[in-house]
């Protein structure tokens, strides 16, 4: 299948009167629509510093014109590049917004950033299109607003937990940790077994030290071992993960609870 056929319609779209595609883009665009379907592929995705590589903008334009005449590998092999052009800017990102430890975290907010490019890439909505013009406004808005997003949403999980020291956050430990006390059967072990599994490996480990070894989340004045210590993190990434452990083992209480 040609990569420049138009395949799929698409709506128009006016650019904003202060953008407008650059000219060595243009002119990039128009040279590279000229070569066959193998040396444009290999041109696109050239990553030598000795020729000239493509603009990202560029990229989009065969990437969006690829998937509209449903060429899923010319697609898939674009949308890799892509990704390879924007990973260490992301990764960057990830860690000026505080979320580039643990791994996992900026493993998660990283997908999900590209996850949302796109799908505003390949939507055909004709907004869509400014990709085409100005690739790194349109990268930077979209990655910079669900970052401060997750950072929002972390920062509030944090503070609920840091201010839950007394009463409050007594009682919500206990609504995991009290009936696993109580599961001194067979079966409901097996409950509580299954529930932990389904936790991710940082979030088991710290509510396993927390609530069954007692452990503390980070050393006090006594310096004694705790939680951040044995993980290699610190407090307030422990504290992260009881908070989500506790709201995704909440769903199999109830279930715990009727058989004991």
């Amino acid at each position: 299948m040609d990569i420049s056929a138009t395949g799929k319609s698409e709506q128009s779209y006016a650019a904003p009167e202060t953008y407008s595609m650059e000219p060595q883009v243009a002119s990039q665009i128009a040279q590279f629509e000229r070569l066959p379907r193998t040396a444009l592929l290999a041109a696109l995705t050239q990553r030598s510093a000795q020729d000239e590589r493509a603009a990202e903008e560029t990229l989009v334009h065969f990437l969006r014109r690829a998937h509209r005449a449903d060429d899923n590998r010319v697609t898939a092999i674009l949308a890799q590049e892509i990704t390879h052009r924007v990973s260490g800017r992301l990764a960057r990102l990830a860690r000026v917004w505080r979320l580039g430890h643990p791994p996992d975290l900026a493993e998660d907010v990283i997908d999900e950033v590209l996850t949302d490019i796109y799908d505003q890439l390949l939507s055909g909505d004709a907004s869509s299109k400014f990709w085409e013009i100005r690739f790194w406004v349109c990268f930077n808005r979209r990655a910079l607003n669900i970052m401060r997003k997750r950072r929002a949403e972390i920062d509030q999980v944090v503070a609920e937990e840091d201010d839950a020291q007394d009463e409050d956050s007594q009682e919500r430990v206990y609504d995991v940790q009290a009936p696993l006390s109580r599961f001194d059967q067979p079966e409901t072990m097996a409950i509580v077994s299954d529930a932990l599994s389904r936790l991710p490996q940082n979030q088991r480990t710290a509510f396993l030290l927390k609530h069954w070894s007692g452990y503390p989340e980070e050393n006090g004045a006594n310096d004694t071992q705790s939680i951040a210590s044995m993980m290699g993190v610190s407090g307030r990434t422990v504290r992260y993960y009881l908070a989500r452990a506790t709201k995704e083992l909440s769903g199999w209480r109830a279930e715990g609870e009727q058989n004991v």
